[in-house]
């Protein structure tokens, strides 16, 4: 049975989240951020978006700030695994 491929990172600040998704190139590893807003649909489920209102954007930019932080440390422990 294949295993589901999970995210190396989560982001959360509030209802705004930056999963940071590790894919395998022909150079090496490389990184994909994606964006997603949780809500609560009318049954009252927990459902995402990738959809972003305005209140959204600033908390968006913040977890997206650090979700490159976070990328440029992977890429330098790939670089150098000495270093994290």
């Amino acid at each position: 049975m294949a295993q589901t491929k999970q995210p190396i990172d989560k982001i959360r600040l509030g209802r705004v989240t930056a999963t940071i998704w590790q894919n395998e190139g022909k150079n090496g590893a490389f990184y994909n951020v994606v964006p997603t807003r949780s809500y609560r649909d009318a049954d009252g489920k927990l459902q995402d978006t990738n959809n972003l209102s305005g209140a959204d954007l600033l908390l968006a930019a913040v977890t997206l700030v650090q979700a490159f932080m976070r990328t440029e440390q992977l890429q330098t422990a790939a670089a150098d695994p000495g270093v994290e």
